[in-house]
């Protein structure tokens, strides 16, 4: 009699383990799902330089007025990741992008291109915890240099990534770093040769305006953007500024119809000036 229960305890305690060995694997499994998806986010906010880039040299280069920088993208970056001959204008502009950062981020090739590959859409929460941990990484105010522990306290979770992801986020982080204090460099540069100054009263109590950055469809439309003067509260009402005008002022930020200008120009980082200024 005793020796049947003690089967029958043994056979429990069998089909218990199983349960626990299944439920382990099926945590595991979400755990790596749920590892994936933030770094996916990060990896979609540290490639937008990359995508910037090649939209920019695109659009100085192509000769097929109506292709659009990312038409057969993803089929031009399996042709490239393949070794195929590259004699088409679209992959050669590709090619050559990919080889930059990849000097860059010191990131072999193949992992950048199936970085690329697998990159999806930025999202604004992501976005800002990418973007907020560069900046303190530059003010020299985060807790961690690690990407990792950092986006362990931001997502509250233990993230299961390979060495290899680990040390390509790193190389990532880096090089938007030095892009970042390149474009703020730029950006004091009007402010040191043209001798443009901001009345600190009128950036903290002036109208509330801001530069729009990015636009994000997510529960309804998100912008970002730098606040250059004023403030803003939950519930107040905001124009977007300007519509289609005759004229503008300091401060305003504008898109302008050129005329009588060379294709091949190259117009980022240069400034526009009335004519009778030069001569």
């Amino acid at each position: 009699m005793l020796s049947n229960e003690m089967k029958h305890t043994k056979h429990q305690i069998y089909i218990l383990n199983n349960k626990y060995a299944e439920l382990q694997q099926d945590i595991l499994i979400l755990k790596q799902q749920a590892s994936k998806k933030v770094l996916d986010e990060a990896y979609a906010h540290l490639l937008i330089p990359f995508t910037r880039k090649y939209e920019d040299e695109f659009e100085k280069n192509r000769s097929n007025t109506n292709q659009t920088a990312f038409h057969s993208y993803k089929r031009n970056l399996r042709k490239i990741l393949s070794d195929c001959s590259v004699s088409d204008n679209s992959l050669e502009i590709l090619n050559k992008i990919i080889n930059e950062f990849v000097d860059e981020t010191n990131i072999s090739k193949k992992d950048f291109i199936n970085l690329l590959l697998n990159k999806i859409e930025p999202n604004y929460h992501a976005y800002h915890i990418i973007d907020d941990y560069i900046e303190d990484l530059m003010s020299n105010q985060t807790a961690t240099n690690n990407i990792i522990e950092y986006l362990e306290d931001q997502y509250s979770m233990n993230l299961v990534i390979q060495t290899n992801d680990q040390i390509n986020l790193q190389k990532l982080i880096k090089l938007n770093i030095k892009i970042k204090a390149e474009e703020k460099s730029l950006d004091a540069f009007p402010d040191r040769y043209f001798d443009i100054k901001q009345d600190p009263d009128h950036m903290t109590d002036g109208s509330f305006r801001m530069p729009i950055v990015e636009k994000y469809e997510e529960n309804g439309t998100i912008i970002t953007g730098k606040i250059e003067s004023g403030r803003v509260c939950v519930g107040d009402r905001c124009v977007i500024l300007p519509n289609e005008v005759n004229w503008c002022g300091y401060g305003r930020n504008v898109r302008i119809t050129l005329k009588n200008v060379q294709e091949k120009v190259y117009f980022l980082f240069l400034f526009i000036v009335f004519f009778k200024q030069i001569f």
